[in-house]
């Protein structure tokens, strides 16, 4: 018998992505000329984002009915996402964490001051101060 459960506001759900991020990764993708296995898994990851985005979206705002986590085998080792679904912030093991402008899919902010590997990243709820807490 399959599992099935509503996802809802009263009942979220939680969706984790496995990231390999080892050297196979920059391997031809079987079946698509000149795309790599890393070019093809970032596709589909940003493709299922974006539909989570869509389907938590009203034009009153945005219904939290996931959870999402993003693991990699290298660099990257937590990212969140602000509560307007417009910026993003990455940390990793490279002391860095990076704020991204997900509406330009450019990087606005870097910050470097870290002794260690940043291991969480936060929005403040409600985004109102724009800070990244870390």
């Amino acid at each position: 018998m399959p599992y099935a459960a509503e996802i809802s506001r009263r009942n979220p759900t939680c969706f984790i992505f496995l990231i390999d991020r080892s050297g196979s990764m920059a391997e031809p993708l079987a079946g698509a000329p000149g795309k790599t296995k890393a070019q093809g898994v970032a596709e589909t990851i940003n493709s299922l984002l974006y539909n989570f985005v869509i389907k938590t979206t009203t034009g009153t705002g945005l219904f939290n009915r996931y959870f999402i986590g993003v693991i990699g085998y290298g660099a990257v080792t937590w990212v969140a996402v602000s509560d307007d679904s417009r910026r993003a912030a990455s940390t990793g093991l490279d002391k860095m964490v990076r704020v991204w402008d997900l509406d330009r899919k450019t990087e606005t902010a870097v910050l470097q001051s870290h002794t260690d590997a940043t291991r969480v990243v936060a929005f403040f709820p409600g985004g109102q101060d724009g800070h990244v807490r870390h």
